[in-house]
């Protein structure tokens, strides 16, 4: 399975920067290419590692959604900070969606005296019918909740982990709500508490399998390995782009085709890497359009995607998600991953 998202909201600015700066940033990296819900979620610090996470609220129907192409399995993963108020009618923290209709999801429940007292239980549902159980959770905590599933109307499966341990699973069942055989987009909220420490996984050549209980962490540009765009001031390119969250004040520019920016990024600790992403923040300042190349470069060799910013587009965010090391065709290494380099190219 391969990586197709990651989210850990650590670069969405700070909480002391209010809504009004992370609320809009949440907006450019997800509108056009998910879907943002009524109302502004809050990013909440001091929970999950002490970093930031994302705290969605029923109330005001909070939620993004992660569109893919059609995929017949899918993978993903999420921390969830199970809250003591849970709404009666339930709340959703994930659905495997086929356009708008719900597929299968994962909800939280109130405490209907089935478990503990003052415990939830988190069920996975297809539709609208409860299919099985993930358990009973006391509240405030933090879980790490993994689904695994192949859509399919009679040959479906899945599998539900919590905190790495399996939890409920099937093979050979119902898994679709519709005719089709497959899921197109990953739908998050719709729930009271906290998230964090989002991945997906499609059923491309990549990652495998679960990967567990993981922390998606924050690389910012910390020196300029390949200089061809010009900078709005300074002495160096990389200290442009290096602000968290995005200055639209201090920026590097270029519309010669071919011009190549590449960027050294904070060094990773003792870790096991899974992946990467890089994410672009972009803006026209001329009329018309113009092809863009994100540049993922490994001791020379690269892995590349492509995206046009369209004229009337006010910000265009873009992200190039990789975990092979293009230079091993390998999984990335520490050594592998903080010798790369990271960058934009004009197209």
């Amino acid at each position: 399975m391969a990586l197709r998202w990651i989210e850990g909201f650590e670069t969405l600015g700070n909480v002391s920067d209010g809504p009004g700066v992370w609320g809009d940033s949440f907006y450019a990296k997800y509108h056009g290419r998910a879907e943002v819900g009524w109302g502004t979620p809050s990013l909440v610090s001091g929970y999950r590692d002490m970093g930031l996470g994302l705290a969605l609220s029923n109330l005001n129907y909070n939620f993004f959604q992660v569109p893919l192409d059609t995929q017949p399995s899918l993978l993903v993963g999420l921390a969830y900070y199970i809250p003591t108020g849970v709404y009666y009618f339930g709340e959703t923290l994930v659905r495997l969606r086929d356009g708008n209709d719900n597929g299968l999801w994962v909800a939280v429940l109130r405490d209907m005296g089935g478990g503990s007292a003052g415990t939830h239980e988190i069920v996975l549902v297809r539709g609208g019918t409860i299919i099985d159980s993930l358990g009973f959770y006391a509240p405030n905590q933090w879980l790490y909740v993994e689904i695994k599933a192949t859509i399919h109307n009679t040959t479906g499966s899945y599998e539900c982990r919590v905190g790495g341990v399996t939890q409920c699973s099937a093979t050979g069942v119902d898994t679709s709500n519709t005719s089709n055989n497959h899921t197109d987009n990953v739908l998050f909220g719709f729930t009271k508490g906290y998230v964090d420490d989002i991945y997906i996984l499609d059923g491309a050549t990549g990652q495998t399998d679960f990967l567990g209980e993981v922390k998606v962490e924050p690389g910012l540009p910390t020196g300029d390995s390949s200089v061809q765009w010009s900078r709005s001031g300074g002495s160096n390119n990389y200290e442009t782009v290096d602000e968290n969250p995005v200055s639209e004040t201090d920026y590097i520019y270029s519309q010669t085709p071919d011009d190549l920016d590449l960027f050294g990024m904070v060094p990773c600790g003792s870790v096991n890497v899974l992946g990467a992403q890089l994410t672009v923040d972009s803006k026209l300042s001329v009329p018309g359009g113009k092809d863009l190349i994100l540049v993922c470069d490994s001791n020379g060799n690269q892995q590349t995607k492509s995206f046009r910013v369209g004229e009337g587009d006010e910000r265009v965010v873009q992200s190039l998600l990789t975990d092979i090391d293009p230079d091993t065709s390998t999984a990335w290494t520490q050594s592998g991953i903080n010798a790369a380099s990271w960058g934009i190219k004009v197209g």
